[in-house]
């Protein structure tokens, strides 16, 4: 029984689904809880073997240290194994919510990079929608930051699973996308502000013309 949970724990796990690998863990941690009362009672009995001068005694007591240490090492060996898809479980979520914000990004650029503002019709309205846009950048401000401090909090413990690089570029293209959808943004409300208010000024010349007309004839 313990050498097929050591060559379980031993064997590379070649599936890409995390969730399932820490599902079949858990059945095998508590697999391995089931077996301490058994482990117990070999202690024992062990122990009182000993105790009570039987012949054999040193190869009694040799074995007993021996099963007790390869189920101390199992133990060990499965609270690592559990750690380490911990850790591939968190670098798979911050790649799909990456993958998410940066796919929402590029369609968010798309957008923004529209010269709307060179066609005055509707230029108002226009600019209404700009504004709720903005809002819209504003509102998931926090999400951008909540996903870079996490890409940095696995950086910084050293849990991307060799990956540290890759994750730190990921980061920084992140960033570099944000920064260029609010700058982006930013300069088309400005340019939709002034469109505005050079539609409102020619209007206001518009009706000066035709009172100056009506005055003049």
């Amino acid at each position: 029984w313990m050498s097929a949970r050591e060559a379980f724990l031993n064997q590379e796990d070649a599936s890409d689904n995390v969730e399932s690998l820490i599902k079949k863990h858990e059945d095998f941690d508590k697999a391995i809880a089931s077996q301490q009362e058994k482990i117990n009672n070999l202690t024992d009995f062990a122990n009182r073997l000993i105790a009570n001068n039987h012949y054999d005694a040193p190869a009694i007591n040799e074995k007993q240290a021996d099963i007790h240490d390869r189920w101390e090492r199992l133990k060990n060996q499965l609270v690592a194994k559990r750690s380490k898809l911990g850790e591939s479980q968190n670098l798979q979520q911050f790649s799909r919510d990456a993958d998410e914000i940066e796919n929402w990004i590029s369609e968010k650029i798309q957008i923004a990079q529209e010269e709307s503002y060179r066609d005055p019709t509707n230029i108002a309205q226009k600019h209404q929608k700009q504004q709720a846009f903005e809002a819209e950048l504003a509102a998931n401000a926090d999400r951008i930051q909540t996903l870079i401090s996490a890409g940095e909090k696995l950086i910084k413990s050293a849990k991307c699973g060799g990956g540290e690089g890759a994750v730190a570029n990921r980061l920084q293209t992140l960033q570099d996308q944000w920064e260029m959808l609010v700058k982006t943004s930013t300069q088309k409300s400005h340019r939709l502000k002034e469109a505005n208010k050079q539609k409102s000024f020619m209007a206001s010349v518009k009706d000066l013309e035709f009172w100056l007309g009506e005055v003049e004839t």
